[in-house]
């Protein structure tokens, strides 16, 4: 807006969202209010800092592990046992019924419990073979068991597998635990480090060696906030550890999430205040 005398002047512009103009301009312009509520009004909720570390993953709830384990149960039914012609008389030993009781209390079980119960309903023996030819390739093999009525009775592997609700060929499981150890092992699911994590004490400890003293110019604040000199900037540091630390896989992103760290313990840059 110009001024009697030529010169012009600037006024902030306030934008309702129920402004008859932009309520029209919304109803005839198509995505105008999709535009509106993206630039306009953002949810500052979902805003964050270019410093602020990564969001920590929510923690599952006992609802969500019930769920889960629900959905494991549901994927392993019983499987269709042996035929007529097998020789162990399997389905004669164990009714259908049994079969049924025995699958859901092994998938009551969690992972170290199945691995347990697979172990003992196993019985590993030395090949007959073995005692004649040294150079053997198979030195043993296993019996396999499922109880009734208080008594282990032996079945096929094929029997044993459909019972707990793997396909007759699936003996991934008969492997990791009879090829192990005779203790079944914790389970490891989601505890294994990344392969590109970076050594977050290296990182931490190159911010804490730019020598942070205290500000002449906030005394108020010394001796508990200390800062690094303000020519430094954070794409320039994170290139001073690149040339320290060539070896070191380290994204500038893992080097800000540290620097914001680090920044809590009243370590940042003067002129990031």
């Amino acid at each position: 807006m110009a001024d009697p005398d030529g010169s012009t002047t600037t006024s902030a512009i306030h934008i309702s969202k129920n402004d008859p103009v932009i309520s029209n301009f919304s109803s005839t312009v198509p995505g105008a209010e999709r535009t509106y509520e993206d630039v306009l009004a953002p949810n500052s909720s979902n805003s964050r800092g270019c410093c602020d570390p990564p969001t920590a993953k929510r923690k599952r709830s006992p609802k969500d592990k019930e769920e889960t384990h629900k959905k494991l149960r549901e994927s392993h039914p019983v499987r269709p046992p042996c035929t007529e012609k097998c020789l162990k008389g399997c389905t004669k030993k164990i009714s259908e019924e049994r079969r049924t009781e025995i699958n859901s209390e092994f998938w009551l079980l969690n992972f170290v419990g199945r691995s347990s119960y697979v172990l003992s309903h196993t019985e590993a023996l030395d090949t007959k073979n073995k005692l004649k030819n040294i150079n053997c390739v198979k030195s043993s093999y296993y019996k396999y068991f499922l109880k009734e009525k208080g008594k282990l009775e032996e079945v096929y592997r094929t029997f044993f597998l459909t019972t707990l609700g793997f396909t007759p060929t699936n003996n991934t499981l008969l492997k990791r635990v009879l090829n192990t150890s005779l203790v079944p092992e914790n389970d490891k699911r989601g505890k294994h480090s990344p392969p590109n994590k970076c050594d977050t004490e290296l990182i931490q400890k190159h911010i804490r060696s730019l020598n942070p003293g205290i500000s002449q110019y906030r005394r108020k604040l010394a001796p508990n906030r200390l800062y690094v000199t303000s020519e430094l900037t954070i794409k320039k540091m994170h290139s001073l550890f690149k040339e320290a630390h060539p070896s070191t896989e380290c994204s500038y992103q893992t080097y800000l999430t540290q620097v914001s760290i680090v920044q809590n313990e009243h370590l940042i840059p003067e002129s990031w205040t």
